[in-house]
């Protein structure tokens, strides 16, 4: 459980991100490119060493993913902003209950041209 939160909650310095129809592929500052789905079906995916599956959906201008490996369940948001020169990106973890809680964690980028 410990590997699969590392590979997850990975902070990465950058994102780009490319969005065609309901194809939303993310790659992070360590050139790992993941592809989503965003129709709310299940994929698996594969980062690090950890193999999760997600849900992608979009709700209006939000990305929502729910993420599960094993026992653990997180939710991540990417949010931009009405100007498009910045995103916000949040994770939770939903399960399992720890003895000492993961507070949710909210990261800002700043658009680059």
């Amino acid at each position: 459980m410990r590997r699969a939160l590392r590979d997850l909650l990975e902070v990465a310095e950058r994102y780009v991100i490319k969005i065609e129809s309901d194809r939303v592929t993310i790659t992070d500052d360590l050139e790992r490119t993941q592809v989503y789905l965003a129709n709310g079906k299940k994929e698996k995916h594969v980062v690090g060493a950890t193999k999760f599956e997600t849900t992608t959906e979009w709700q209006g201008r939000v990305l929502v993913q729910h993420i599960t490996s094993g026992v653990l369940h997180l939710s991540q948001v990417f949010v931009p902003t009405d100007d498009g020169q910045a995103l916000f990106v949040s994770f939770r973890l939903e399960k399992p209950e720890l003895a000492q809680p993961v507070k949710p964690v909210m990261r800002a980028y700043s658009r680059v041209e």
